[in-house]
């Protein structure tokens, strides 16, 4: 990463969200590697106007592996965008109106022991011994450039991980660890049935997601500080479902948790 400077990249990207207009296009010039993508990343990290409460892992398409070679991407999320839902409930949801939005029906894990974490984990089974607690949840996805995942990887890390929130929903029992197959996860977009699937139990499911930012956490060892709770929302289970400000989803997880997400434009910061 000789002579890149993460800053004005860094500087552009908080720019954007906190005007909260939408853009077409990276504001800033994209980083070409996730040396460089992370490094951005960071820099925002650490001038964002909310605490730190976890990551969001998502995954990376085959077009773009060659240039970014991993399966998975991680991003920050916030407290300010953090949401508690039970099942009944239909809840408001904060966006960038004409920017880009989705909903994304996810586990969130809940972590612990990560003192602990002393070597990358080898298997999915690995990371039983790190999750305290498994929320029935969502990602709302958001950025103020409509196009940030168009341009790939170097756009969405270093834009917060295209992140705009996390849903904790109802809390499942641990036991669903030991199939997550038996979840069968559905998700509407006003009234309309857009995604079902269950969840994938190796390294492209959930826990293959928790395994990659566990060992993510390994490489940004002495860079930054985790929150004590640590939340990590695990990648879309039945896609990544793009929507706007006005729209309304539904997210059923079989019989242990549904509820009613709505899509509203986030203000811009004081």
């Amino acid at each position: 990463m000789k002579n890149f400077n993460a800053k004005p990249i860094s500087d552009a990207v908080l720019f954007a969200r906190r005007a909260c207009q939408p853009i077409k296009g990276f504001p800033a010039d994209i980083p070409q590697t996730l040396d460089q993508a992370y490094a951005v990343q960071m820099d925002a990290i650490s001038k964002w106007d909310s605490d730190l409460i976890g990551f969001k892992v998502g995954g990376v398409p085959e077009k773009w592996r060659a240039q970014f070679p991993t399966n998975w991407l991680a991003g920050p999320m916030f407290a300010d965008q953090r949401y508690t839902v039970k099942t009944g409930d239909s809840l408001e949801v904060t966006v960038f109106e004409g920017g880009f939005a989705a909903y994304e029906a996810e586990l969130v894990f809940v972590l612990k022991d990560l003192d602990k974490l002393d070597k990358p984990l080898e298997t999915v089974e690995e990371t039983h011994a790190f999750i305290s607690r498994v929320h029935l949840g969502a990602e709302i996805a958001s950025s103020p450039n409509l196009l940030v995942n168009d341009l790939g990887p170097g756009s969405i890390i270093s834009d917060l991980g295209n992140n705009a929130g996390v849903v904790l929903g109802p809390e499942a029992p641990l036991s669903i660890l030991e199939d997550l197959s038996k979840i069968d996860v559905v998700l509407t977009i006003d009234d309309v049935e857009i995604g079902r699937a269950t969840p994938n139990l190796g390294e492209n499911g959930p826990l293959g997601a928790l395994r990659f930012i566990l060992n993510h956490f390994i490489s940004l060892k002495g860079k930054i500080d985790l929150p004590e709770t640590c939340l990590i929302s695990s990648g879309a289970i039945t896609g990544v479902h793009q929507s706007h400000v006005g729209t309304k989803s539904t997210i059923k997880f079989g019989d242990l948790a549904e509820y009613e997400l709505k899509m509203v434009p986030r203000k811009p910061a004081a």
